[in-house]
């Protein structure tokens, strides 16, 4: 009975940590393709089927997107939807909000002691 219980609870917690890293689709459009073919994947992110590049409307908004496994759902022109991998297809900004990332624009209060760009772990941009 506890280990039912332990396993329930273990799902729940994933289940949910997959709900948090949801991805925001935004204002987010295919830009264009990477290749001259684009794998399908269904939604579990299993391979269906190569389908040619061209098939992959661009300059139009993402339909949906995943953290796990990193895929967007894009518009073909047959009018299908389909889960790509994000490598496939470059994913742009429409431009028409502004980022809600802030990045660091604050000078160094010293001279660095190094010629070589580094960060101390912590991201230069954070959400605003």
């Amino acid at each position: 009975m506890r280990i039912l219980f332990a396993a329930t609870l273990i799902s729940l917690a994933l289940s949910a940590a997959s709900f948090a890293q949801a991805c925001d689709i935004g204002d987010q459009r295919v830009a264009k393709t990477m290749g001259p073919s684009v794998a399908v994947y269904d939604d579990k992110g299993n391979y269906v089927e190569d389908v040619d590049a061209k098939l992959v409307v661009v300059h139009v908004p993402i339909v949906g997107c995943k953290e796990q496994p990193a895929h967007v759902q894009v518009r073909l022109t047959d009018q299908r939807v389909v889960w790509v991998d994000r490598l496939n297809v470059q994913i742009a900004s429409n431009g028409a909000a502004p980022s809600s990332r802030k990045c660091a624009t604050q000078a160094v209060s010293r001279p660095g002691d190094t010629s070589m760009p580094a960060t101390s772990g912590i991201d230069p941009c954070s959400q605003r």
